[in-house]
């Protein structure tokens, strides 16, 4: 049996232009029971990220609905192949209205290219998006099973009253009457309400499921996770059962932050956002992807803070930068047999995504993973239209995918070529 580690981290202060992956030491705990086959798998690091280029969202819909200040809930739609060019994602529109829209792939990825638009910008909850909360926002979206899991929070829930968080309909935005929810997951919505993505298929019995949903940083600190969060529950049981079973494998409530959320610090103050995760295949590593602020912390005005990029009163920290925390899942193992509380774990090692921001601002929107492709697809907003990153995690490549010629990386033959 393999010991599992907690990753203990000495509060240090963070650098800015330090080495890019910060690490961890590490202290033994008592065995989880996992398969040594698990317990061997590889842990992913900054060297296994592979920046293969960015396209643009397009700027409007059919219907002129804009999509600029988008690029939250975004979710890749791997039934969307057509003649083994391209894959769909779904991505947010305009944050006035909390719409989604489906966009293709393009076979590039620079600058001078935009995503052709598959469907419209749609309220897929179909009206019922109140139903969740005052100031109610799409959080996540997920396509599992056929369907599309749409999560959304309360932006303002002081009195911490939202208790139901996840819908459920046909990915085809245009079909009417089949939505479901909104629907109870877990006990706590602020925990939950964020981005999902799957459990590959060799740790599901272990950790108790087939994917996962968080939530982090929201306003109302105290009602969600000061840190990255992520609960095991099944997208199936959405409008099935109810409230529908949620395990939290990784929490950090308010008592227990993952760093004090007020100093400056490498891994959490109230300057940071996470908004998506991905648990690459063939490795025990579950990814984070945000921005943090890494300057001194500061609570004021912009003038008062001295921050060039936040205009508003509040929190700031800069410079800000697009960052990963990577977590080891021997440890969420070790929380799901009892061993461990969900605010003991830390990361093993944090990094910043430097390709994708060379300013300061880390205008991060949504993230969505591809296991099938070992792609991550981030949007930031690149001034007010959304911008597509696309990562490979080489560690992660599937063993079935074949190596095209021009790509150096492996990726399935059935998603698109995207040149370094």
């Amino acid at each position: 049996m393999v010991a599992v580690t907690v990753l203990l981290l000495a509060m240090v202060t963070f650098i800015p232009g330090a080495a890019s992956e910060a690490n961890v030491d590490r202290q033994p705990v008592d065995d989880p029971t996992a398969p040594t086959s698990l317990a061997l798998l590889p842990l992913i690091t900054s060297s296994d990220f592979v920046y293969l280029g960015a396209f643009r969202a397009p700027y409007e819909d059919h219907a002129g609905n804009p999509l600029t200040w988008g690029g939250y809930a975004l979710a890749v739609n791997p039934s969307a192949s057509t003649g083994a060019t391209s894959t769909g994602l779904f991505i947010g529109c305009h944050a006035w209205w909390q719409r989604l829209a489906e966009i293709a792939i393009p076979s590039a990825a620079n600058l001078s290219a935009t995503a052709a638009l598959r469907q419209d910008c749609t309220d897929v909850t179909e009206g019922r998006l109140d139903l969740v909360d005052d100031m109610p926002n799409l959080g996540g979206a997920l396509v599992y099973g056929g369907r599309l899991i749409v999560s959304a929070y309360g932006y303002y829930d002081a009195d911490v009253s939202q208790t139901r968080s996840h819908f459920a309909s046909s990915m085809n935005l245009a079909q009417a009457g089949d939505v479901v929810g909104p629907e109870q997951v877990g006990e706590e919505a602020g925990i939950v309400a964020g981005y999902m993505t799957t459990i590959p298929e060799e740790w599901q019995a272990s950790l108790g499921g087939p994917a996962l949903t968080g939530q982090c940083c929201i306003p109302i600190i105290s009602r969600t996770s000061a840190g990255p969060a992520a609960s095991v529950f099944d997208p199936e049981d959405v409008g099935r059962r109810n409230p529908v079973p949620a395990s939290p494998l990784l929490h950090y409530p308010l008592e227990h932050p993952l760093a004090p959320e007020d100093a400056q610090n490498n891994l959490f103050n109230l300057t940071t956002q996470i908004v998506g995760m991905a648990f690459p295949p063939g490795s025990r590593s579950l990814l984070f992807v945000g921005r943090h602020g890494i300057g001194p912390y500061c609570y004021g005005t912009n003038e008062e803070c001295n921050d060039p990029v936040d205009p508003y009163k509040g929190p700031h920290a800069y410079p800000y930068v697009h960052q990963v925390w990577a977590y080891d899942v021997l440890n969420l193992l070790a929380v799901k047999q009892g061993q461990l509380h969900p605010w003991e774990v830390q990361p093993y090692a944090v990094w910043q995504l430097t390709e994708m921001d060379a300013v300061g601002g880390a205008s991060i929107a949504g993230a969505a993973f591809d296991p099938d492709a070992g792609r991550l697809y981030i949007t930031e907003q690149y001034g007010d239209e959304p911008v597509v990153h696309v990562y490979r995690i080489t560690a992660a490549t599937p063993t079935s995918c074949q190596q095209p010629m021009n790509d150096p990386g492996q990726h399935c033959l059935h998603l698109p070529l995207i040149a370094n």
